[in-house]
């Protein structure tokens, strides 16, 4: 379990982070999003226990986390968003310094996951792409056996296929007992396989919620001609109202929509879904 009450991080006359509260347990694979300086990076750093001054309290598996309690015997990995490796070490002594500091290191999972992902063995870490140090990083995180997995955008050097691949593979893996807490920038890729989300935006928890499937969205319908009359029954919600276009904010069903505009004799039409940022904020800005 994770449970953060009432986080709160200040610097200076700054609030970076303000009363930030939620709580994941076995199995949650949660995506915390939201746009940059929203506070992500800091909120894994204090779970982590990487910074302190904060104010609030914080529960990893049950236990109580303070100034004097000591998080490395912790089944918790962190990979970060950067990539930072001696100019000299190998994939084996990178490997051996992660078994060294694992007591349930899965070797079995290992040369699958190697394997799945062909990677190399016997090459110095700068000799491969980013990419395929990325991918060492993570899997090498997830064969140590933890409980916690902490990623800080861990798509950043991957590319598509391969991060999809990735989040299918953790998402898998968080069926078996496991938390994953990936914070990142991008939400419709991570949304795909994660089932709850946690939205932060200038040090404010916005929403915390649940995935549902599929992932289904308020539309926004913009019209040109018609009967407008009609329309506002079926609509929601009329945002813009200009003298031959109107603007609807639409959460029926999308099987009946073709329908309602046919009725209607719109003489143009075109749908676009809000992002995940406009719907929890309300915000209907880029239409107004």
């Amino acid at each position: 379990m994770i449970k953060l009450e009432n986080i709160t991080y200040n610097y200076k006359k700054f609030s970076l982070l303000n009363q930030v509260s939620f709580s994941l347990k076995t199995k949650d694979f949660c995506i915390l999003f939201g746009p940059e300086n929203a506070g992500k990076t800091l909120l894994l750093h204090i779970i982590l226990g990487f910074t302190s001054r904060y104010q609030g309290n914080i529960e990893l598996l049950d236990m109580k986390i303070n100034d004097s309690f000591k998080k490395t015997n912790m089944k918790m990995r962190f990979v970060p968003e950067a990539i930072a490796w001696e100019e000299n070490i190998t994939i084996a002594q990178y490997l051996n310094i992660t078994i060294a500091t694992s007591k349930s290191y899965d070797f079995e999972l290992q040369n699958k996951l190697w394997q799945e992902f062909q990677l190399p063995t016997g090459k110095k870490m700068l000799q491969m792409s980013y990419e395929q140090n990325k991918l060492i990083q993570i899997l090498t995180a997830v064969c140590s056996g933890p409980d916690i997995l902490i990623l800080d955008n861990p798509g950043f050097y991957l590319d598509s296929s391969t991060y999809e691949r990735v989040l299918h593979y953790l998402r898998i893996w968080v069926k078996t007992g496991k938390i994953v807490l990936l914070a990142s920038r991008d939400y419709p890729n991570a949304a795909k396989y994660a089932n709850c989300y946690a939205y932060l935006k200038q040090g404010q928890l916005i929403s915390f919620g649940r995935i549902n499937r599929p992932d289904y969205r308020q539309k926004i319908v913009t019209v040109t001609g018609g009967d407008y009359t009609y329309l506002e029954k079926k609509m929601d919600k009329c945002i813009v109202k200009e003298k031959r276009t109107r603007v609807y904010l639409y959460t029926g069903n999308m099987k009946e929509l073709p329908n309602i505009l046919y009725t209607a004799r719109c003489q143009d039409s075109t749908i676009e879904e809000l992002t995940m940022e406009e719907e929890l904020e309300k915000n209907y800005s880029g239409w107004e």
